[in-house]
């Protein structure tokens, strides 16, 4: 993420704790998506591939969810 945070209004700066925070989540959140992606094009079974699947899916609406707060974009930080 290389965008200026800002606070709810988007006029306001938000803190440099809170950047790094969600940062550095984001990144774990996309090794984890990364890791279950993999995980889930080498195993046999088709359940444990749909859970893969699907939790890798979820972690990106998260981390899509991350961007937004950051970006101060998206209905729900306006």
């Amino acid at each position: 993420m290389t965008t200026r945070m800002t606070g709810p209004s988007g006029d306001e700066p938000r803190d440099e704790g809170t950047r790094y925070q969600t940062e550095a989540l984001v990144e774990t959140l996309r090794a984890a998506a990364s890791h279950a992606r993999t995980d889930a094009s080498q195993t046999g079974d088709p359940k444990a591939r749909a859970l893969l699947e699907t939790s890798a899916e979820v972690l990106a609406g998260l981390i899509n969810a991350f961007e937004q707060y950051a970006e101060g974009t998206g209905t729900a930080w306006r």
